[in-house]
This record gives C-alpha cells, structure tokens and sequence, in this order.
C-alpha cells in the first residue's frame, strides 16, 4: 500500500467514526422521544443506567444539535489535515525522485521560495518560532549551494496556508506542485458524478466546488457562533460526510497519477 493510500485509509477511517456517531446521536434523539410502554401492574427490573439515560436523553434532546455542529467542525479540520498530507507526500516522492533541485517543476521551486520568506518575515502567522522559520532558510540555502539533498526541501511549506481550505486555496495548494488544472480533473471523476448526482464534468466541478465552500463557511460560522447560528442536521452531516469521502478519494487518484506521470 503506497502512501497516499495509506493517508486516504486513515481519512476515510476517521470519517467513518464520525457516521457512526452521528447515528448514534439519531438513536439518543429517538430514545429520547420515546416512553416505556408496560402493560398496567406489570412489573420489570429496575435498569437504574438506562433509565438516567432516558432522563438525560429526554432533557437534553434540543441540545444534541451541538454535537453534530462539534462533528462537523472536525470533519473540515480533518479534510484539510488530509489533503495536507497528500501534498507533502507527493512533494517528498517527487524530490526523491530527482537528482537535482532543478529538475523539481518551476512552480514547485518558485512557492518553496517566496514561502520561505513569507514564513522567515511572520514566524508567528503561521505558528511557527524563530528557530523554526530559520531552518528552513537553512534547508532552502543548501538546496542552492550546488549538492541536492532531497531531505532539505521542507515540504510542509508548500501544504501551509493562511486560509480555509476552501475551493481556491485547494486549487493554489495543487498548482504549488505543477498540478494546473485540479477542479476540472475532479469534474471528470465518475465517483465524483455519482456521490452529486451530476451528469457533465463541468457540472460535476462546480456543485464539487459549491459544496466545499460552503461547507468551509459552515464549519467558520460555528467556530465564530452568533445568537441566530443553526446547527447541521444528522443528514446534512451524513451528506457532507460521503461528499467528503468521494472528494478525499479523487484527489488522491489525481495526485497518484500525477506522481506516476511528472517527470516522464
């Protein structure tokens, strides 16, 4: 199993954890709803844990949306680890492969300088200390001294950004490795056609990119709550939850087949 599949299998893992505990909280909600229906002077053995969750359950079910709301916000977190880590992984393999910083595509060379200024300029911006952002200015300077070590190129600069992962902060992530065209490429995805019921690429790549961003809006409104915020429904997340999964699992086709093709 390379890599990127391994990243993918740990997303899809942690997106699978938060289904389960969104049915979960469907169950407590039903619970809640629901009485014990005994026959009259019909006796039962006292289950002292399930009736405190029955008491809890029934007075906190206009609370549960919190959860959901909690859940959300760690998906788009997770996303965004997740795609992190296939830039990083593919920018790792796509060094190791060469023999010269060079040979490394121009907008790959160009983002890994212009961002090692950006983080020696505001450390702090990008939650980094002095000590740090001067190591990559130590790393970035051998990578220009004349011997290639594939291990100096920090890779974790051309996955950080000061945004939300939105639809164009995705789009500039990709191009930062050579990948031009990343939105149009995950238009053309089947899984992608079948997980928005969309029929033509074009479609398919502009509900993909709606969706995201407005996923991204949701999840800043909750971190950022207001007297008038809504919490997501149970099926919204579970619909944010599979778009996530087929959008996790296109980007990692892309990037895959990127790798194979770069440098050939």
């Amino acid at each position: 199993m390379d890599r990127l599949e391994i990243a993918y299998e740990d997303f899809v893992a942690d997106i699978r954890r938060i289904e389960h505990l969104v049915e979960m909280i469907r169950s407590i909600k039903k619970f809640g709803a629901s009485d014990i229906d005994r026959a009259e002077g019909e006796k039962s053995e006292v289950w002292e844990e399930a009736n405190a969750l029955l008491i809890q359950s029934k007075e906190r079910r206009t609370d549960l949306p919190i959860m959901t709301g909690s859940l959300l916000m760690y998906m788009a977190g997770r996303f965004e680890y997740f795609v992190r880590q296939l830039v990083e992984i593919t920018a790792e393999e796509m060094a190791s492969s060469v023999d010269s910083y060079q040979k490394l595509p121009d907008k790959f060379r160009n983002h890994l300088k212009s961002q090692t200024i950006e983080v020696l300029q505001n450390p702090r911006r990008y939650g980094c200390d002095d000590l740090i952002a001067d190591g990559y200015l130590k790393d970035f300077s051998t990578l220009l001294d004349g011997s290639y070590d594939a291990t100096k190129v920090s890779v974790s600069l051309l996955s950080i950004t000061d945004a939300n992962l939105k639809s164009r902060v995705l789009a500039d992530i990709a191009k930062r490795l050579g990948i031009e065209t990343v939105w149009k490429d995950i238009g053309k995805q089947a899984l992608m056609k079948l997980a928005l019921e969309t029929a033509s690429d074009g479609e398919t790549t502009k509900e993909a990119q709606v969706k995201l961003d407005e996923l991204m809006e949701e999840r800043n409104s909750l971190a950022h709550p207001t007297g008038d915020m809504t919490f997501p429904s149970p099926e919204k997340l579970l619909e944010d939850a599979k778009f996530l999964s087929a959008l996790g699992q296109a980007i990692r086709d892309l990037f895959r087949v990127y790798l194979a093709q770069w440098n050939t």
